[in-house]
């Protein structure tokens, strides 16, 4: 029998809320926050700001708020004015409504196949997820995937199985490069709501761009992030009797991400400095009231913003990446079961896991385009800049597992694990964790029998484990020399390769280990329908690896990085579910989770220094509690009495 499936969703996203840049109030605080300082001249950065203007901003909003749309262009006399050194603008822009979309539509489709003949049972299904996003001026602001999956699953035999499956995964986000080649390469979010309103955004000026957020966001070419998965893998179960069995899986994935991105050369209109005046054809000085209409008699000069190379050609460039990586999975395990009496069920388990990993990446960069449309190397005719980066890193385990069960009442949990990594040196990548935990189903007592259809099932369990984490560079333990180039040593600039100086090492850097303690219990009520979760849990992760106490910058590198550290985290939560399902066969579903955990820096490098001179900047500071902010804290604002008067009623200075 086969079965198809087919499940869709379709969503339009949009704001929750008003998204609100402060305007005039936000004006209004600028400047009674300058004049409170005394600070000289008017406020406000690159568009200024004071008393005159800022009754000029009220008169504006008065008269021309409403009138004109957030899109007019930009008209100097009415909406901004040079006093012969600075700029003041009159005009409140909106950069919410030039940059964010009013919604985002997405989409999710999933078409699957489930069947099974005979001995053998198959699923083939294919995902597609469609995302817009809110960025209004893009070319394109998306992102796509799409996830096709086979799994097919075979009894040879009753002694053996036989399965495998494939996945596919490829995603691609599409969204604006960053243009900006000097100062913040940031995107364009930042400047949404960086500068005042009096910036404009959205709009032209005589015909022509002006740099701005929004035109940035519109004049840039895509950045494409397209990342590809792949995993193929295989196993076999093998049952030798109905008590004892053997698994092995193997699984291959790979990884393959390319990126290009790049900055055409642009030119428009600025207005962060200086201004132009403006010129008829003639060369003659255009004259404009404060409406911003042009005059024959009479009049003041008008100015525009001036034309600039945002980007110049030779800043102008494409780039693009590539990653590739490898990963080989090897996992088997054997379990023997034995029940004795319908008493005591015994479980043995012994396996082993393999891993072994490898990537690399190489970037390239072409400066000067020559066609902003196409951007390629072909089309590129600058400097040419190339690098790359390779590494590896493998891990073998061995473990073993034996569990006890008396009656279904008494739970009992042993492990131990001999692990080793290339990411340490030879003498130290071979460790043992062990592990234990016990549970008591109180429900399953006989003093419990009587109110079980109230009290329908409740577990008490306990846990202690440890595990290594070697979640680190594989080189901490070498002292490496980078190879650099550089153009300083001669004055024609010509490059020459160059040795970095290594960095210091730990010798004896090892695993992380990471130790769980876990208490809890787990209650059912009212035939299953509402249940409570209570936990307490404390992480304690020994030997972390972190950089050992500050040296002297006499000593000519940093600090180098060991197992100087313990982290300790201790936490609690609650849980609480109810279902109940109606008889017309609506199921109502609650949840919710009340939860704490705090996290304390047991043991750092500077464990050794008194406490009163550690440093607040250290992230690993012995004692202090870990993700602490320090700063300082306003006591009062001053009052008129703080202050010592002389006798002509002025403030003394001291």
């Amino acid at each position: 029998k086969t079965t198809v499936t087919y499940s869709t969703n379709v969503a339009w996203q949009a704001p929750f809320t008003d998204i609100e840049v402060a305007g005039i109030d936000g004006l209004e605080y600028t400047l009674e926050a300058h004049e409170n300082m005394k600070a000289a001249g008017p406020a406000g950065g690159f568009w200024r700001i004071d008393r005159n203007s800022f009754e000029k901003i009220k008169e504006w909003q008065t008269k021309y708020g409403g009138v004109v749309g957030n899109n007019d262009p930009v008209v100097y006399g009415r909406d901004w004015f040079w006093d012969g050194t600075q700029k003041f603008g009159y005009r409140i822009y909106d950069p919410v409504d030039a940059m964010i979309k009013n919604s985002g539509f997405s989409q999710i489709h999933n078409l699957s196949l489930n069947g099974k003949n005979g001995n053998t049972s198959y699923n083939l299904s294919l995902g597609y997820l469609g995302q817009e996003g809110m960025m209004k001026p893009a070319k394109h602001d998306d992102f796509r995937r799409l996830t096709p999956t086979l799994n097919l699953s075979t009894k040879v035999s009753n002694f053996l199985t036989l399965r495998g499956g494939a996945r596919y995964s490829e995603g691609t986000k599409r969204y604006p490069n960053s243009t900006n080649s000097t100062g913040f390469a940031a995107d364009p979010w930042l400047y949404l709501y960086r500068w005042s309103r009096l910036f404009p955004i959205g709009v032209q000026e005589n015909g022509k761009d002006i740099i701005d957020p929004e035109w940035t966001t519109r004049t840039s070419n895509d950045a494409i992030d397209k990342r590809r998965f792949m995993n193929l893998n295989l196993g076999t179960t093998l049952n030798f009797n109905k008590n004892w069995d053997l698994q092995a899986d193997y699984a291959y994935s790979s990884e393959n991400n390319a990126f290009p991105s790049s900055v055409p050369s642009l030119a428009a209109k600025t207005h962060w400095y200086g201004v132009d005046a403006l010129k008829n054809d003639d060369g003659s000085t255009v004259y404009v009231d404060e409406q911003g209409n042009v005059t024959e008699d009479g009049g003041m000069p008008a100015y525009q913003f001036p034309l600039t190379d945002y980007v110049q050609q030779s800043q102008s460039y494409f780039y693009q990446s590539a990653f590739s990586a490898q990963r080989h999975t090897l996992n088997a395990f054997s379990t023997y079961g034995l029940n004795l009496n319908d008493k005591h069920e015994v479980k043995f388990m012994l396996g082993t896991n393999v891993v072994g990993y490898k990537w690399n990446i190489q970037t390239a960069r072409k400066t000067n385009l020559i066609n902003n449309e196409n951007p390629q190397y072909d089309f590129a005719v600058g400097t040419e800049t190339v690098g790359g980066d390779a590494n590896w890193d493998s891990q073998l385990g061995f473990f073993g597992r034996a569990n006890y069960a008396f009656k279904d009442k008494y739970l009992l949990e042993a492990n131990l694990r001999y692990d080793a990594t290339s990411k340490f040196p030879k003498d130290l990548r071979w460790r043992w964790y062990p592990s234990f935990s016990g549970g008591w189903v109180v429900s399953n007592e006989t003093f419990m029998e009587d109110i079980k259809g109230v009290f329908n099932f409740a577990k008490l369990r306990g846990s202690w484990g440890s595990i290594g984490d070697q979640s680190v560079s594989n080189s901490l333990y070498l002292a490496t020399m980078g190879i650099e180039k550089n153009n300083w040593l001669t004055s024609t600039g010509q490059q020459f390769f160059q040795l970095g100086t290594p960095g210091a090492i730990a010798d004896a850097i090892t695993w992380q280990d990471i130790e769980h303690l876990n208490l809890g219990t787990d209650l059912r009520f009212f035939n299953n329908r509402f249940g409570l979760v209570f936990e307490w849990f404390q992480r304690y992760t020994r030997n972390m690896i972190i950089p050992g106490d500050a040296l002297p910058a006499t000593y000519g590198t940093g600090a180098p990085q060991g197992n100087y550290g313990d982290l300790r985290t201790r936490g609690w939560e609650i849980g609480a579910d109810f279902t109940h399902r109606f008889k017309n066969g609506l199921r109502l579903s609650l949840n919710a989770n009340l939860f704490d955990a705090t996290t304390y820096i047991t043991k750092g490098a500077d464990w050794n220094t008194p406490w009163e001179n550690r440093s607040l900047g250290n992230q690993f500071s012995t004692g202090r509690r870990y993700g602490d902010v320090y700063g300082y804290v306003t006591d009062r604002l001053y009052q008129k009495d703080d202050f010592v008067y002389g006798n002509d009623g002025n403030i003394v200075q001291t």
